[in-house]
């Protein structure tokens, strides 16, 4: 068998790195949110109504909830419903690897569909994208935003027109998540480009103005179809239960709250933990510095928004892959180019991708999807208060509840007789007294009892390691009544503070 033929039927790098990821997204469930999103999910399905209000909480209820992720909500509901737990585990590992795929489509056509280049960008994103590989509806915004890309490159690359495929899919976009926003940003570098150079052509003098008048009126042909298919889809935006306020939504987060830098995703990424996303930043800027070749302008746009947005807050990492990892190809692939080390480098790479797609992923996927279904619950039992929840169903005693703020979907979920304190909902509760209050009480301020004997509070679920545990246990007016791996409960002494309910 020649070299030839076997490079013909093994699996290429870019194809196994892709079977990797999938298994490598097939963890146990870890995030909080998902339980808020089925518990609102379960209510609609129950009640046969959007959500507009809070019925959650007993600090802010009957409150404004604009849920724009109320379609998402539904959808995670009725997988649970047939599925359980572990089909939102693949689906999330399935749309994570769709959007990989869909990016080295678009590498693509950048010219990169081998070689060094498109393995390193395709490894950088999925490294960057691993932190948001979890059971949320952003999911669809990864998956949505680099098809939005694709498109937009694809008509610049090879002047095919924009899909109007857009149109719906950003109207199910604005009812599935926030981030429907970026897809409508995604227009801009290119815009910005092709406005560029229509201004530095049009306005040329002499006989070049002639010679180039073919290249303007594609151009703005180009530009026409562009601005119409951004307004169209902005305007299918509008299609969902909350009108205007649902394209104004996502505004919000351009200037986060104070309340919501206290949340860890909220946050800028902290260096001295994620490493390894400092090092992909670092790899894939450095490339486009240290490059021989210029940066279009529309991919200096590009690396230079998902910077700030990245830097910004650390849920944002994910934006390597449509932002960053095609803007570096060109520039990654001189540098493999170079001789030395670097040529070596690349030619090794190079060599380990020569084979071509087969049946790698699709093995792997359709077995990963077998196993994970046919599994117990995949859920992490270092994260959630599954001990105490069943002891407070059981036992039911009186009293509204302060809870662990990470533990709040969690509790909605599955703990639906104790309505929350606070939960992931953070849009909801900064804007309201009961966030501060909250923050008041886990930070032990000076009027901690005062806000518990305020909200009513007879019943407290926190994580193990608070100083909050601490201060309860040796306090006269609440006893620990329960302990387990993850969570503690106490209880409020009777005859201190307000009569319980």
């Amino acid at each position: 068998m020649n070299r030839r033929s076997r490079s013909s039927w093994r699996p290429g790098l870019r194809e196994l790195l892709l079977a990797l990821f999938f298994l490598s997204c097939l963890g146990p469930v870890i995030d909080y949110d998902l339980w808020l999103h089925m518990a609102a999910g379960r209510e609609m399905w129950e009640t046969g109504r959007i959500v507009h209000l809070d019925s959650f909480s007993h600090t802010v209820p009957g409150a404004e909830w604009i849920y724009h992720e109320w379609l998402a909500a539904l959808l995670s509901f009725a997988i649970y419903s047939v599925a359980g737990v572990n089909g939102m585990v693949l689906l999330k590992a399935v749309m994570m690897t769709a959007s990989m795929a869909v990016l080295l489509g678009l590498f693509h056509l950048r010219g990169h569909g081998r070689g060094p280049a498109p393995v390193v960008a395709l490894l950088a994103a999925m490294v960057a994208s691993r932190n948001v590989a979890l059971e949320r509806p952003h999911l669809f915004t990864i998956l949505f935003l680099m098809l939005f890309v694709y498109w937009l490159e694809r008509q610049r690359r090879f002047g095919r027109a924009l899909p109007w495929t857009m149109v719906p899919i950003c109207a199910l976009w604005a009812n599935i998540h926030g981030g429907f926003i970026l897809g409508l940003l995604a227009f801009g570098p290119f815009l910005v480009e092709d406005v560029w150079i229509w201004l530095r052509e049009r306005y040329k003098e002499g006989p070049e103005w002639v010679d180039e008048a073919d290249k303007i009126r594609n151009l703005e042909g180009r530009i026409r179809r562009s601005l119409t298919m951004l307004a169209a889809c902005a305007f299918a935006t509008l299609f969902n239960p909350y009108g205007l306020q649902t394209l104004l939504y996502p505004l919000q987060y351009a200037n986060p709250s104070p309340f919501m830098k206290q949340i860890e995703e909220w946050a800028s990424p902290n260096f001295q933990k994620q490493i390894v996303l400092e090092a992909v930043l670092l790899a894939l800027v450095g490339a486009l510095l240290l490059s021989r070749r210029s940066v279009a302008l529309r991919d200096g746009i590009f690396v230079m928004a998902a910077a700030h947005l990245i830097l910004t807050a650390v849920r944002n990492s994910f934006l390597v892959g449509p932002f960053i990892a095609p803007a570096s190809l060109d520039h990654l692939a001189d540098f493999f180019t170079r001789p030395g080390l670097p040529g070596r480098l690349g030619r090794k790479i190079g060599h380990l991708d020569r084979g071509r797609f087969g049946s790698l992923l699709l093995v792997t996927v359709l077995a990963g999807s077998i196993w994970v279904l046919n599994s117990p619950e995949r859920i992490s039992s270092e994260r959630f208060p599954t001990e105490a929840v069943a002891w407070l169903n059981e036992n039911r005693p009186p009293g509204r509840l302060f809870n662990d703020y990470d533990f709040g979907g969690y509790l909605m979920f599955n703990l639906p007789a104790y309505p929350v304190f606070v939960d992931g909902r953070v849009d909801v509760y900064s804007k309201h007294r009961a966030f501060s209050d909250f923050l008041e009480v886990w930070r032990l301020g000076a009027r901690w009892e005062e806000v518990l004997d305020r909200y009513g509070v007879g019943v407290v679920l926190v994580e193990q390691r608070q100083s909050l545990v601490a201060l309860l246990g040796v306090h006269e007016g609440w006893e620990k009544v329960f302990e387990g791996e993850v969570a503690v409960v106490f209880l409020r002494r009777s005859g201190y503070g307000p009569a319980q309910e």
